[in-house]
C-alpha cells in the first residue's frame, strides 16, 4: 500500500512533514544497521507552533478541498485503468518467450509486449 501526503506551504503541516522526514531518515538508518549515535533532540512544540504562526501566509494560494473531493472519483477511475493496463502489459512481458539465443532477453520481451499496444510503443 502506498500513502501519499499533501502539505500546504506556509502551514504547520509543512514543518511537521520536514520533521517526519527527518525522523524517517533516522529510522531507515536504524533499520539498515548504520545508525550513528547522535544526541537525541526533543521537539520543542511551542517553538514549532510559533515558527508555523510566524511563517503562515494567509493569502497564499490554496486548493479547495471540495474541488479535490469532487475530482477524486474520476482520478480513482483513471488510476484503476492505468493499473489494469500495467498488469496486463506486465503479464504479457512475463509470458513472452525468451530470445532463441538461449538466454533471456528482457528488452526483446518488452518490445514484443509493447508491439501489441502501438500507441505505447512510441
Amino acid at each position: 500500500m502506498t500513502i501519499y501526503t499533501m502539505t500546504t506551504a506556509g502551514t504547520i503541516d509543512e514543518k511537521m512533514d520536514a520533521l517526519f522526514a527527518e525522523k524517517g531518515d533516522s529510522a531507515q538508518l536504524a533499520l539498515d544497521g548504520r545508525l550513528v549515535e547522535e544526541a537525541i533532540e526533543e521537539v520543542d512544540l511551542p517553538a514549532l507552533l510559533a515558527s508555523a504562526v510566524r511563517d503562515f501566509k494567509p493569502h497564499a494560494s490554496t486548493v479547495d478541498e471540495q474541488d479535490i473531493e469532487a475530482s477524486w472519483p474520476a482520478l480513482r477511475d483513471r488510476l484503476a485503468r492505468a493499473e489494469a493496463r500495467f498488469r496486463e502489459i506486465r503479464g504479457m512481458v512475463a509470458a513472452a518467450k525468451p530470445a532463441r539465443s538461449g538466454g533471456d532477453d528482457p528488452a526483446a520481451r518488452l518490445r514484443a509486449a509493447m508491439a501489441k499496444f502501438p500507441a505505447m510503443a512510441k
